[in-house]
């Protein structure tokens, strides 16, 4: 349930605008992981290898993958909580697999950089204080 501001403007008490690029980005890093695992699969099959390691530890490269997805989903899905302990350590979290996603290309350059994004929005980000109108003075009867 979104408050009412003092001007009567809804007031946001959840950082959706980082999670929805944190969810972007994580939705990138699916697509490439995707790419990139179809990419060696293929390569393996016909029996040349554009780059050997990922070849050699397809199953470790799966791994890895798969585990850094999950995790960009999962600091997406707590920033959104509300609770400003739980966004910021998901912004952090966020933060950290666009850093390390970023050098591998697994989010298309975008998935990281929506990722940076979000992951800063949702450590800035502060909850709005309730609105509670001023006191208004009773008049002497």
């Amino acid at each position: 349930m979104n408050p009412v501001g003092a001007m009567g403007q809804m007031v946001e008490d959840r950082p959706t605008a980082a999670f929805v690029l944190a969810l972007l980005g994580a939705i990138f890093h699916l697509i490439a992981g995707g790419f990139v695992l179809l990419l060696a699969t293929v390569t393996t099959v016909v029996g040349f290898t554009i780059f050997p390691p990922l070849a050699a530890g397809g199953l470790l490269v799966t791994l890895v993958v798969g585990i850094f997805i999950i995790l960009a989903f999962l600091g997406a899905i707590w920033m959104y909580s509300g609770d400003r302990r739980r966004v910021s350590q998901g912004a952090v979290l966020t933060l950290l697999i666009s850093i390390l996603a970023l050098p591998t290309l697994w989010g298309f350059i975008i998935g990281s950089l929506l990722g940076f994004i979000g992951a800063i929005l949702g450590l800035v980000w502060q909850p709005t204080p309730p609105y509670r109108p001023a006191a208004v003075p009773l008049s002497p009867r």
